[in-house]
């Protein structure tokens, strides 16, 4: 163009772009300056129970490998089924302060930018429960403890599948159930993303000693760096709706003939 003169609409195009890009990613850098609030929740796997020799168990091992940039909880409650943790579900004696382990747990937790839930374990064995959880109702308390999440204010909620070494048959079928039921949760449910399979993710013969439900200390490592990998593939918080907003206001203050082309 002669001189190197601009149009005035392109002129105003390039400052508004630049506006929005540089108002988004500092506000997206202020957003991914605080730490992840991560919460895990489940029963003795999660709690730390390692077997065999002594080890770290995974939840440790995930704080420090996220240490930085993920404020990791974890709010675990050894031997406890789905059954104990559905919201409003009378307490078995192991609450405090709240009428229920959602509440005595959970809550107090809550709101949380990711939620990692391992269940299942004590459901197929029926430990502490009448009888083992039947297929179907794990999923309808398993949909209730992920509902419960995201009314307490969850953005995101990672669901694994539990293992299945030593057990006997009729348990280690029930949790080939609930894991397809929790395929079906991840699967239909917005925000909710199926994490490690422990079940194919750990060794029977390497991962476990013999006799023991509990992962040893080189399970726990397998178990920490895969979900480490399912949390970190999750987006960081507000980021991707800063920058939205951004190009948003692009599309607003340009004229009506630029957007035609």
């Amino acid at each position: 163009m002669p001189g190197g003169d601009l149009p005035p609409t392109l002129v105003r195009f390039s400052r508004v772009f630049t506006v929005a890009v540089v108002a988004s990613l500092a506000l997206a850098g202020q957003a991914a300056a605080a730490p992840i609030r991560t919460l895990l929740l489940g029963d003795s796997i999660t709690s730390g129970i390692v077997s065999g020799a002594a080890g770290p168990a995974y939840a440790d091992l995930l704080s420090a490998d996220l240490a930085g940039t993920h404020d990791v909880v974890n709010a675990s409650l050894s031997g406890s089924p789905a059954f104990y943790w559905a919201p409003n579900t009378p307490c078995p004696g192991v609450c405090s302060s709240a009428d229920n382990v959602f509440d005595e747990l959970a809550t107090p937790e809550l709101p949380a930018d990711i939620v990692t839930l391992l269940l299942g374990t004590n459901d197929a064995l029926g430990f502490f429960l009448d009888a083992p959880t039947p297929l179907g109702d794990f999923e309808d308390l398993m949909r209730e403890i992920v509902d419960g999440l995201f009314s307490g204010g969850a953005s995101n909620v990672i669901l694994m599948a539990p293992p299945a070494a030593n057990v006997a048959p009729a348990p280690a079928t029930l949790l080939v159930g609930y894991r397809e039921e929790i395929g079906l949760i991840c699967g239909d449910t917005f925000g909710v993303t199926c994490g490690p399979n422990l079940h194919e993710l750990l060794d029977p013969a390497l991962d476990f000693e013999a006799g023991d439900i509990h992962p040893n200390a080189a399970g726990h490592a397998k178990i920490a760096a895969a979900l480490a990998d399912a949390i970190l593939s999750i987006p960081e918080p507000g980021t991707g709706l800063l920058v939205s907003l951004g190009f948003a206001t692009l599309w607003i203050r340009c004229p009506r003939r630029t957007r035609a082309g």
